[in-house]
């Protein structure tokens, strides 16, 4: 009888470290959560982005590309600013892979890059570059299509920046390019956009990118009456668009003149 009693003691033990360690680990559970999820968030980020690189290879489906991309734009929304900056970053790191390419990309450009690789790894950066998305001037426009549709101040200073630094390069895919980071700063909600574009209306000299320059500021018109700010400051905006829209309106000659 004793024994049975014992048994059941033990039972009763073992249920109770298990109960308690159940508990446990539900409390560190909850203390982990918003890191964890967090961390979740961004691979899921960095598995999402890489699968819209190998488009049209690995990942061969249209739609799914267009998901993948959807699926980015959400992830970033209701992401906090960690989530936020890293998928900034993969765009950024994403858009200027492409810019070395004004070399040649053969064998001897991979060596060049990677002196201690053997030749298996630069076969393989030459096969990389043949036929990842963003390697080619396609797929770096769907990446600062990206950039536009994230439509936040963050992502309107990316693409400022990336204009600043194509625009130190005077080539044909710089010019395209230039042109796609002009056309994506018209779409967004972004204050900081609108207030570039008018900077850079005010001192373009290439007729062809003021027009385009325009172009997306006419976006602006209707925009202006829904964003969250001050009346002051939504006729301010309005004034300066209207004096930028007359110059766009009369014959372009050489240059922004006030």
């Amino acid at each position: 009888m004793s024994a049975k009693k014992s048994k059941m003691k033990k039972k009763a033990e073992v249920k109770k470290v298990k109960k308690t360690a159940g508990r446990k680990s539900k409390k560190e559970k909850k203390k982990e959560s918003p890191e964890s999820r967090s961390q979740m968030v961004i691979k899921d980020i960095t598995d999402t982005f890489y699968k819209f690189r190998f488009y049209p290879v690995a990942l061969k489906d249209f739609e799914e590309k267009e998901n993948a991309k959807k699926h980015l734009v959400g992830m970033y929304r209701e992401g906090d600013e960690y989530v936020k900056q890293s998928l900034l970053y993969l765009c950024h790191e994403g858009i200027l892979q492409y810019f070395p390419y004004k070399h040649p990309p053969n064998f001897d450009f991979h060596k060049a890059r990677m002196p201690e690789a053997d030749a298996a790894k630069v076969r393989f950066g030459v096969y990389r570059t043949m036929f990842n998305f963003n390697s080619s001037l396609e797929g770096v426009l769907e990446i600062i299509g990206l950039l536009g549709e994230l439509n936040d101040q963050s992502s309107a200073k990316a693409l400022t920046h990336l204009f600043s630094f194509f625009s130190c390069h005077e080539n044909e895919s710089s010019r395209v390019i230039r042109n796609a980071i002009i056309d994506a700063m018209g779409k967004t909600n972004s204050v900081y956009s609108f207030r570039a574009l008018i900077s850079y209306a005010k001192v373009i000299e290439s007729e062809r990118l003021f027009s385009r320059i325009i172009n997306s500021l006419l976006n602006w018109e209707e925009k202006i009456n829904r964003l969250e700010i001050s009346r002051e400051e939504k006729t301010k905006m309005r004034k300066e668009l209207a004096e930028i829209l007359s110059v766009g309106k009369t014959e372009f000659t050489e240059g922004y003149v006030r």
